[in-house]
């Protein structure tokens, strides 16, 4: 993962401070964790935390930038900053309700690294760069080990990883960088033990699997349906049908019993909606919607389906790259490129040891389906005014730690194109160093020049 080491720094360097979806509210949260508290505060008009305001102070200088192209960072400003004492003690109650609700762990990576900046006296930008580094830095080791791990499609999983949209994440103090490269690395373990491994399973696979998959769920909730790909595991591997399903069914009931204990523990969720007068003001409202739901479940999908076909090239613009606070496009050739030959590599790469069975790939099928169901009615609970015919709060970049498994569906050895492998290998690397290098270019062409 040389290309993502590399590239990830100067995405991490070039891009201005905060310049990613939420990043002031995940350095709010990470900066949180790093002293001790695991659990956002409520307080009458807010949910957040007392945090030091020169953190707010440091976050609001770069808000000019968001959403506003014409606008250029000026790289005196940012040096300026770094500077600029910590001060913990002149502490303000700062909101940052939309991380609030993440459990710990997509922020330990952060965390860590800022626990270890405050030990030098590190000003809040300082603290930042290295929340990134870190975030960064363990991102890049666990997509290596998904690419090690995975017995197949190794590449596919290379050019995930680094499309702009993903790298751009790592690179960032967001969240789901962690949840990114979490979910590739069960997906990769799920792949090997099911489609290499021919001796019974182990313990410590099953150890590992339930510790990454609570992880995963832990991260972000609404990937607790990826551990479901424990069936394309072989029963014959378990010994007996009946060790091979207790085994399951407690490996999933642990993933929705964590969910649980979570939310029990915060139980902040419905005062979001409460302080923040969303009603009002957005007209949300989880209970109605989950009602609408469950009394018009054909509508329901009407609504589901009538919302990707209009916007079906918003989320397909934002899965790939679109970067900034969704502000920073890149070319629609480039984004239609990059998913065509994500395509034509699924395809290309067959080995004469593994098949998917139909039964796997149903599974396969399933999981991505019913995923993709639990984000976007998530969407429609959370983030949709009640009565809207769509639904709202969807970005192409929530489909990337389920997207293995919808390229996974085109793998198969009927399509041999007898490829020369060392030309294959070169050609997917140049065009991840072209894609990569266009990315920075359009990141300075959009803050500097």
């Amino acid at each position: 993962m040389f290309l993502g080491i590399v590239y990830g720094m100067l995405l991490l360097l070039i891009t201005p401070p905060f310049q990613s979806p939420d990043e002031p509210e995940h350095f709010y949260r990470s900066f949180q964790i790093s002293e001790g508290h695991l659990v956002a505060q409520k307080r009458q008009n807010g949910i957040g935390g007392d945090l030091p305001e020169s953190l707010y102070v440091t976050a609001k200088m770069f808000h000019r930038l968001i959403l506003q192209p014409e606008r250029k960072q000026n790289i005196e400003d940012i040096f300026n900053l770094l500077s600029l004492p910590l001060n913990k003690d002149n502490r303000i109650f700062t909101h940052f309700p939309n991380t609030a609700v993440y459990s710990p762990i997509p922020y330990l990576p952060q965390a860590l690294a800022i626990s270890l900046g405050k030990l030098f006296y590190f000003s809040p930008l300082l603290l930042m760069y290295l929340g990134r580094i870190s975030n960064l830095l363990i991102w890049v080791l666990l997509v290596y080990f998904a690419i090690k791990l995975t017995p197949f499609c190794k590449w596919l999983f290379f050019l995930l990883a680094l499309m702009p949209m993903s790298l751009f994440q790592a690179a960032s103090l967001s969240a789901d960088s962690f949840t990114n490269c979490l979910s590739f690395l069960l997906i990769a373990l799920f792949l090997r033990i099911a489609f290499t491994e021919n001796s019974a399973i182990q313990k410590r696979h099953i150890y590992i699997l339930v510790i990454l998959s609570l992880l995963l769920s832990l991260s972000k909730q609404v990937y607790f349906l990826i551990p479901l790909l424990f069936l394309l595991i072989p029963t014959d591997k378990f010994g007996a049908r009946k060790k091979y399903f207790a085994i399951f069914f407690f490996f999933f009931f642990m993933n929705i019993v964590v969910l649980l204990i979570w939310y029990s523990i915060i139980d902040i969720v419905r005062d979001i909606y409460k302080i923040y007068k969303l009603y009002e003001i957005y007209s949300v409202s989880p209970d109605k919607q989950m009602l609408f739901i469950l009394s018009h479940p054909l509508e329901y999908c009407r609504i589901l389906v009538m919302t990707y076909m209009e916007n079906w090239k918003i989320y397909m613009d934002s899965f790939v790259g679109q970067l900034g606070h969704l502000d920073t496009s890149l070319s629609e050739l480039f984004r239609v490129s990059y998913l065509t030959i994500l395509i034509f590599v699924a395809l290309a790469d067959t080995h004469e040891s593994i098949v998917i069975s139909l039964k796997q790939r149903c599974l396969i099928f399933l999981t991505l389906v019913a995923s993709f169901i639990v984000i976007n009615t998530i969407a429609y609970v959370g983030w949709t005014p009640v009565g809207k015919k769509f639904i709202g709060g969807i970005q192409g970049r929530y489909f990337i730690p389920i997207s293995p498994l919808f390229f996974l569906l085109f793998y198969n050895k009927k399509f041999n194109l007898n490829l020369n492998r060392k030309g294959f290998n070169l050609m997917i690397i140049c065009f991840s160093v072209f894609s990569l290098t266009y990315t920075l270019f359009v990141i300075l062409h959009r803050y500097y020049f």
